[in-house]
C-alpha cells in the first residue's frame, strides 16, 4: 500500500481538575504544594492548549494517552467532556484512552473546603468505557472491552492501537493485539501504538526512583511490540518530555515517545508526522502558546510553569532536611513512593542538612583531581548553592532538555562528584548494578540528565527500520557517544581509610550517634517503613 504522510497530535495527563474540588484554603495548598502539575489553574490552561490544537491545520488528528483527570472525580470527568466535545466541534478527531487517575473504586476522592479535606464523588473503573466512548472505540476497527483497547482506521494505511494498561496485559488482550497487528501488516498498513504507562524508561534516574511504572512486565512488553512489528509507541504517566530507543533480542527497534504532561512543567504537546514511504517518523514539540486566563504573575506562561515546579523541587529539598512525614507526602510529586523515604529517612536528614549548605566552591575543591578545574574556572559560581544546581538537574528530568555542556564548570564538578561517589562503591566493593538492577555507576545514573545524548527530547527524525520476522537477526544498534571530560577518582581507598581512622578515634561518640538515630528513626516509621 502506498502511504501518503499522516500528521497527527499528541498530549497526554491533562489532568483537569474542576474548581469545584475546592481551589482555596490550607487543604488544597497543602495538596498543592506537593504538585508539579498546576491544580487549580488546569481549566484555563487547558483551554489555551485546546484553542492552540483547534487553529492548527496540519492535522485533525488528536491522540490522549491518559490521565485525563487528576484523581478521577466525577465533576472533572463531565467538565473534560464538555473541552473535548468543544475540540470535536471544531474539526478535530480524537482518540482518547483513559489511565490510573481517572477512577477510584471507592467511589469517592478528596475535595477541599477551606482547611477540610472532604470526600466527592468519583468515577469507578466500569464507568470510564461508556463515558469516552465517543472519543475512539465507536469509530474502532476493534475493541477489546475488557481492557478498553481499541484499533483504529486513522487514514488509509495507518492503524493505531490504543491499548489501555490500567492492569496486566492479560494472554486475552495480547491474542487481541496480535491479531490487529497480523491484519495490519496483511493489509499493508503502518501500525503504531498509545499506551499510558512508560515500556523504555525515560531516563536511568527515573527507572530507579520509578520501578512502580517501568517494571519487568513493561520492559519486555517493548520487546514483544518489536517483534510483532510495531516501531513506534506513545506513553505518558512519567510527566517527562523524552524520546527512547528499545531494540528487541532479535533486534526488532521501538521508539517510545513520552510526553509531559500538559499542565506542569514544561506543557509540551508534540506534532508527529508518520511516513513509512520515507522510512522515518517526524516529530516536533510545541509549549502552549495561547494566552491562558489567569495570573501569571509578571511571567511568560513557561517561567511560571518553571517557577512553580522549582519552588515544589526546593520546598522537598529542604522538608528533607527536617521533616521525614512531609517528605514523604511531597516525594510522590517526583515519582518517589513513601515508603522509599520512610526507610531511608534516617539518612536522608543528615545529608540533605549537608546538601542546604553546600557551595559550589567546596564542591570544586574536592574534585580538583577529577576536573582539572582550578578556582578561577568557576569563580562566577563558586558562592552559589549546590542546591540550586540540583534543582534544575531535576527540572531537566521533567523537561528532557539538561543544559549543562560537558565541557562546563557545573557538568565537570558534578560528574567529579558522582566518580568520587563511584570510587569508594568500588572500593568498598559494592556493585551497584546488582544492588539497583538499572546502571552499574552513580555517574551513569545522573549524567543523562545534565545535558543532551542521544535523541533529542523535542524535535527529531526517527529513521524506520525493516522489521524482522522470527528467525532473522539484526545487530544491537550502537549506543550514542558519550563526551568524557572528567577523570575517573581514585580516592575512593583513601577516603575509606581516613574515614577509618577517623572512625576508630571517634567510636565511642559516633557509634551511638548513628545506631541512636537509626533505631529512634525505625521505632518511629517502622510500620510505614513496610508500606
Amino acid at each position: 500500500m502506498s502511504h501518503q504522510p499522516l500528521t497527527l497530535t499528541v498530549i497526554t495527563d491533562t489532568h483537569y481538575f474542576s474548581p469545584k474540588i475546592g481551589t482555596e484554603g490550607s487543604a488544597y495548598d497543602t495538596a498543592n504544594s506537593r504538585s508539579q502539575k498546576l491544580l487549580a489553574q488546569s481549566a484555563p490552561l487547558l483551554e489555551a492548549a485546546f484553542t492552540q490544537i483547534a487553529a492548527d491545520k496540519r492535522t485533525d488528528i488528536v491522540l490522549i494517552a491518559g490521565d485525563v483527570t487528576n484523581d478521577g472525580e466525577l465533576c472533572s470527568h463531565m467538565e473534560f467532556i464538555e473541552l473535548l466535545r468543544s475540540l470535536r466541534a471544531r474539526g478535530k478527531r480524537l482518540f482518547v484512552i483513559t489511565a490510573t487517575h481517572d477512577y477510584d473504586e471507592r467511589g469517592t476522592v478528596n475535595g477541599y473546603r477551606g482547611d477540610e479535606i472532604i470526600r466527592i464523588p468519583s468515577v469507578k473503573r466500569h464507568q470510564l468505557f461508556e463515558m469516552y466512548r465517543e472519543f475512539g472505540p465507536d469509530a474502532a476497527l476493534s475493541v477489546h472491552r475488557e481492557s478498553m483497547s481499541y484499533a483504529a482506521q486513522l487514514a488509509p494505511g495507518y492503524r493505531l492501537l490504543a491499548l489501555n494498561d490500567d492492569g496486566p496485559f492479560v494472554p486475552e488482550q495480547r491474542a487481541w493485539i496480535e491479531a490487529q497487528t497480523r491484519e495490519a501488516h496483511d493489509a499493508g498498513e503502518f501500525i503504531f501504538a498509545m499506551t499510558h504507562h512508560p515500556v523504555i524508561a525515560p531516563s536511568p534516574m527515573y527507572e530507579l526512583i520509578g520501578k512502580g511504572d517501568i517494571d519487568e512486565e513493561h520492559r519486555a512488553f517493548a520487546a514483544y511490540l518489536a517483534d510483532l512489528g510495531i516501531p513506534l509507541i506513545f506513553t505518558g504517566h512519567t510527566h517527562t518530555h523524552n524520546i527512547g530507543r528499545g531494540q528487541s533480542p532479535r533486534g526488532n527497534v521501538l521508539y517510545a515517545v513520552s510526553t509531559s504532561s500538559l499542565v506542569g512543567y514544561p506543557a509540551a504537546m508534540r506534532i508527529v508526522t508518520l511516513n513509512p514511504a520515507a522510512g522515518e517518523v517526524r516529530i516536533q514539540s510545541e509549549l502552549i502558546r495561547e494566552s491562558a486566563s489567569f495570573d501569571l504573575g509578571g511571567k511568560t506562561l513557561q517561567e511560571y510553569l518553571e517557577a512553580h515546579l522549582t519552588g515544589v523541587i526546593r520546598d522537598m529539598i529542604f522538608t528533607a532536611a527536617e521533616d521525614v512525614d512531609a517528605l514523604a507526602y511531597k516525594a510522590i510529586a517526583i515519582s518517589i513512593p513513601p515508603r522509599t523515604i520512610y526507610r531511608h529517612g534516617w539518612f536522608i536528614k543528615p545529608l540533605a542538612r549537608r546538601l542546604c549548605r553546600l557551595k559550589v566552591k567546596t564542591a570544586g575543591r574536592w574534585t580538583r583531581r577529577e576536573t582539572g578545574l582550578r578556582p578561577a574556572d568557576y569563580a562566577d559560581i563558586a558562592d552559589e548553592l549546590v542546591v540550586n544546581h540540583v534543582i534544575q538537574v531535576v527540572l531537566a528530568l521533567f523537561s528532557g532538555s539538561g543544559d549543562f555542556p560537558p565541557d562546563g564548570a557545573y557538568c565537570k564538578i558534578t560528574v567529579g562528584m558522582l566518580n568520587i561517589i563511584d570510587s569508594i562503591l568500588d572500593a568498598l566493593h559494592i556493585d551497584l548494578g546488582k544492588l539497583i538492577k538499572v546502571r552499574p555507576t552513580v555517574r551513569e545514573l545522573i549524567e543523562p540528565l545534565l545535558y543532551p545524548a542521544g535523541i533529542p527530547s523535542y524535535d527529531a527524525v526517527l529513521p524506520l527500520y525493516p522489521f524482522l520476522p522470527e528467525g532473522e537477526s539484526r545487530e544491537a544498534l550502537p549506543p550514542p557517544p558519550a563526551p568524557d571530560t572528567v577523570k575517573p577518582s581514585r580516592k575512593g581507598k583513601g577516603i575509606l581509610c581516613a574515614a577509618a581512622v577517623v572512625g576508630l578515634l571517634g567510636l565511642p561518640v559516633w557509634v551511638p550517634v548513628v545506631c541512636g538515630s537509626y533505631l529512634r528513626h525505625r521505632i518511629k516509621y517502622g510500620k510505614k517503613m513496610r508500606g
